[in-house]
């Protein structure tokens, strides 16, 4: 997404991908509907005259497309009023496994707090432990207290599996319990003082 808005696209920019099924292209496609974008569906396995009439019907802006297509992109681009085509290969994508991606301060309970790396493989392990350990398929989470600490590390996994934050600024107990009535809370992470406040 940030990539795409680097790149001059932004909201209602009408952006088809021209690709073959890969997480790329689906990721791309996710990355449209993020910055608020228009995806334009076009059939890789069409013909060059069927794109291009969808192309031109849509009025696409963007055209994102695998490497195999880089020659049809650029015919389809001078037929049609594309401005300009992004080889998916040339979008950013962040690795995977052992990036540092975030830092969350200890507890403090023996000392002053420190910082704790967490990579993107420590959220990957989270959440797999999430689907092992809870049933949070489609499952409604209340976060009250601050989302940087342990909240928000419960609420992160959550929206892979479907879930709904419910979020509130701060705690107030006969709000908590108007809440997890009226949301039909399922999960809720609190402090000690907090549960004994409800």
């Amino acid at each position: 997404a940030a990539e795409l808005r680097r790149r001059g696209c932004g909201e209602e920019d009408k952006i088809a991908i021209l690709s073959a099924n890969s997480a790329t292209a689906f990721e791309c496609m996710l990355a449209i509907y993020a910055i608020g974008a228009v995806f334009v569906s076009v059939n890789a396995g069409a013909h060059e005259s069927e794109k291009l009439s969808i192309l031109t019907g849509c009025d696409a802006d963007v055209l994102c497309h695998q490497d195999r297509f880089g020659e049809e992109a650029a015919r389809l681009q001078a037929g049609s009023r594309v401005r300009s085509c992004i080889a998916l290969a040339h979008l950013a994508r962040f690795d995977a496994g052992d990036r540092l991606v975030s830092l969350y301060g200890s507890g403090g309970t023996t000392g002053t707090p420190k910082g704790i790396m967490f990579t993107n493989r420590v959220w990957d392990t989270m959440t797999a432990n999430f689907l092992l350990g809870l049933d949070c398929r489609d499952a409604v989470f209340l976060m009250v207290p601050p989302f940087t600490h342990g909240a928000g590390s419960i609420a992160m996994p959550l929206p892979s599996f479907g879930g709904t934050l419910v979020i509130h600024d701060k705690f107030d107990a006969e709000r908590v319990l108007r809440t997890i009535e009226a949301e039909r809370i399922a999960h809720l992470w609190l402090p000690p003082t907090a549960v004994y406040a409800l």
